[in-house]
């Protein structure tokens, strides 16, 4: 084996910066830049437009990825946004660094807002739950809360039934708590995997980039997008649907309002006991 003698620092910087011409440099950035734009416009699915007529109720759900969001320029647009779905956690310790900003911007321009939870795979049901609940806890949401079950963000092998029974407890232990249902998000592969036949009673807030009802399929929301661009905000967003029309969906933001009322009577009659 020949030994390898390396350049002394002095010859070796001199050595570097001959190859390193404005060119050489040039071209380099441009590489990188096509690289870098490549890899995102292959790492964000793609969507499909809607029929506005069929679908007219419009809302978007935000994390921290997409950066500041100017919800008094989103209000503006209600025409084309009618609800925000935030990231709350993810997984049994971490949170969305987003959320409290969102959460109170959102707020204070009277928008329908509500939030989820990211699932992990390789954490418990309960745990993640609790984590959920201390995180949200004294806020209040208009919209009914939200599982995310995933494939994507969830790299391994994993035990199927395992699965299955840490989101039962996670949507047990935040229904008793709140005394409220928990929407199920998912992507089709996800829902035939995990959740088809296993949720019976919990309503479906399903991605596709086709008509879900294709798939033979009962859905509240169908998220249709990942590439939205909407007023107010500084990254792309997704856009989603309410299976209904805008008097439906005025009559479910009221049974969300009725539903939280009842609760919040509920624990007060339990305060005084």
């Amino acid at each position: 084996m020949k030994t390898l003698i390396p350049f002394p620092p002095l010859q070796k910087s001199l050595i570097i910066r001959k190859m390193l011409t404005p060119i050489h440099v040039a071209s380099s950035l441009l590489l990188m830049v096509f690289l870098s734009s490549s890899f995102n416009a292959e790492a964000i699915p793609p969507g499909i437009s809607i029929d506005k007529k069929s679908y007219p109720v419009t809302g978007i759900d935000i994390s921290q990825y997409v950066g500041p969001v100017d919800f008094k320029q989103v209000k503006k647009n209600r025409e084309e946004v009618d609800f925000v779905y935030m990231r709350a956690t993810l997984g049994t310790s971490k949170t969305d660094t987003k959320f409290e900003t969102y959460y109170t911007d959102a707020k204070e321009e009277e928008l329908p807002v509500g939030v989820y939870h990211f699932f992990k795979f390789r954490e418990g049901g309960s745990a993640q739950a609790n984590h959920f609940l201390k995180t949200i806890k004294g806020k209040d949401f208009e919209l009914p809360l939200v599982l995310d079950v995933e494939e994507w963000g969830n790299r391994g092998q994993f035990n199927r039934q395992t699965i299955i029974t840490n989101i039962r407890a996670f949507i047990r232990t935040v229904e008793r708590e709140r005394n409220e249902k928990v929407i199920l998000y998912s992507n089709r592969n996800t829902y035939n995997k995990y959740l088809k036949g296993n949720f019976p009673d919990a309503q479906i807030w399903i991605c596709s980039f086709k008509d879900p009802d294709s798939y033979n399929l009962s859905w509240l929301f169908w998220q249709h997008s990942h590439r939205g661009k909407v007023r107010g905000a500084t990254g792309l967003v997704d856009l989603n649907t309410f299976n209904g029309s805008k008097e439906d969906w005025q009559a479910f933001l009221k049974d969300c309002e009725n539903i939280k009322k009842e609760n919040q009577k509920n624990r007060k009659r339990t305060a005084v006991r």
